[in-house]
């Protein structure tokens, strides 16, 4: 399966909008650790080719 045509942008839009306050204070009101969410950059950067 491909990744949807908007993907890129919905992950830039959703890392613009965590920044906003605080993208650490974001991933932890969602029970993300620093060290989960570098999985998920990894991931997506290596599966998807999408840099966040």
């Amino acid at each position: 399966m491909e990744a949807p045509e908007q993907l890129d942008m919905f992950m830039y839009a959703l890392m613009t909008e965590a920044r906003k306050d605080s993208l650490i204070d974001f991933l932890n009101s969602w029970g993300i650790t620093e060290k989960e969410f570098k999985e998920m950059q990894k991931w997506f950067h290596q599966e998807l080719g999408i840099k966040i």
